[in-house]
């Protein structure tokens, strides 16, 4: 080949070398199933989804080297709401999402959501509402810029009821 070709096709190897890259990972599979221990989901029917995100985003001056420009939303699915036999507010589907606006060339976002194997039991024993604590990790790294790297862990909590928690805030996105 060309000196020409070579050369094109080494710089196009580089650019997807370093493409930037976000990922999703779901510890317990895809999915997390809220419901306690003890209840198995038979006879529960209803529900609706509901959504809570957070948006991190950063812009900086051209010159300024310390800071790197990004923009992405990390969110948690669930499926809020469900009966068991008539009571309690159960939860099930719980996805962790990720959505990248834009990330610089040589860096990364990546999240983790750690699930514990069942959820937990708040209300009372005759209406049951479901909880589901989990830990999501954000990490942004950079392959040229590691000292702009960095990772965060959320405790996060979503409820039966649609109610949840993400420190520093908590809300309701809509009661059943």
């Amino acid at each position: 080949m060309s000196e020409v070709t070579d050369v094109v096709n080494t710089g196009v190897s580089v650019i997807h070398l370093m493409a930037n890259h976000a990922g999703i990972k779901t510890v317990q599979g895809g999915y997390a199933n809220g419901f306690p221990i003890g209840y198995d989901g038979t006879g529960a029917f209803g529900g609706s989804f509901k959504q809570v995100t957070k948006h991190w985003k950063q812009t900086s001056d051209w010159w300024d080297l310390t800071k790197v420009d990004f923009d992405f939303t990390i969110g948690v699915n669930w499926l809020a709401c469900i009966s068991q036999n008539g009571s309690g507010h159960y939860i099930d589907q719980i996805t962790p999402t990720l959505e990248v606006a834009y990330l610089p060339v040589d860096f990364t976002v990546d999240v983790e959501a750690n699930f514990p194997s069942h959820g937990n039991k708040f209300g009372s024993p005759h209406d049951v509402i479901a909880g589901m604590p989990f830990t999501l990790a954000i990490s942004v790294n950079g392959v040229f810029g590691q000292a702009l790297s960095w990772r965060e862990e959320k405790n996060v909590v979503v409820m039966g009821d649609g109610t949840w928690s993400w420190p520093p805030d908590s809300g309701t996105t809509a009661s059943c």
